[in-house]
This record gives C-alpha cells, structure tokens and sequence, in this order.
C-alpha cells in the first residue's frame, strides 16, 4: 500500500466505514500540510503493515 496518495488512502478508509478524521497538531510555523499529509499517510501505512502496538490509554 505504500504506492496510495494520501487522498487515495483516506478515501479507502472513508469507504470502509470511516466516519470522520481530525488531525492536532501544534501551531508552529514550520509544519507544512504536505508534511502533515506525508505524516499521516506514514502512520496509517503502519497501521495497515501491523507495525503498531494497541496502548490501553496516553494518560
């Protein structure tokens, strides 16, 4: 799956039953959408590759 755009892969997810997406990020002049999308698309490939671990909580 590493060949998906960012928006091919969002649209996969929004199909599969994807309700809504919400990024937070810190206001900080050096982020760039591209590297948000970049980012994201980065973590949801990990997701899709089993290369992440389910945490109970981040509190």
């Amino acid at each position: 799956m590493t060949d998906m755009t960012f928006d091919q892969r969002f649209q996969k997810a929004f199909d599969g039953g994807l309700a809504d997406i919400k990024f937070f990020v810190r206001r900080d002049a050096s982020v760039t959408s591209d590297a948000l999308m970049s980012d994201a698309l980065a973590f949801q490939e990990a997701i899709d590759a089993g290369n992440v671990k389910e945490v109970d909580g981040v509190d």
